[in-house]
């Protein structure tokens, strides 16, 4: 009988930790795809992603919603954009942040201008089961 239990025990645990590990990989597809839409400026498949009550605070600390942050996509296209260092991911019930260090490049005046960024977003489980961004933040690390 305690064998059972154990045995039962055994599959609980593995299920969650599968349950978990499949989580991480559907968020990581999606920062992928949102990388991807963000570089090229593809608003079409950045929709896809973005929940309609999306909120974007940038790197001065200004708060965007959907509205504004298309006009900020159009407005500020990326030569490149990529991580630059390991994700940190929490998941926490139905709401996953994922924190990670970006560059990316602009053209300005010419030049191609890099950047680094400390990223954090947050995604959400909607009601109809499909992972949402509902939260970006970005900001420049400290100068050393």
């Amino acid at each position: 009988m305690q064998k059972h239990i154990w045995i039962s025990l055994l599959i609980v645990l593995c299920a969650s930790v599968a349950r978990a590990h499949t989580i991480q990989d559907q968020i990581l597809e999606l920062e992928d795809r949102f990388m991807k839409a963000r570089q090229s400026g593809n608003w079409e498949e950045l929709e896809k992603v973005l929940s309609k009550e999306v909120v974007v605070a940038d790197e001065h600390g200004k708060i965007l919603d959907l509205n504004d942050f298309r006009e900020y996509v159009k407005a500020r296209p990326l030569l490149t954009l990529k991580r630059s260092g390991s994700p940190q991911i929490r998941i926490v019930g139905g709401v996953v942040l994922v924190t990670a260090p970006h560059e990316f490049s602009v053209a300005q005046d010419g030049r191609t201008l890099t950047f680094k960024t400390a990223t954090t977003r947050v995604w959400v489980l909607e009601p109809d089961g499909t992972w949402r961004l509902h939260r970006i933040q970005w900001s420049y690390p400290p100068a050393k």
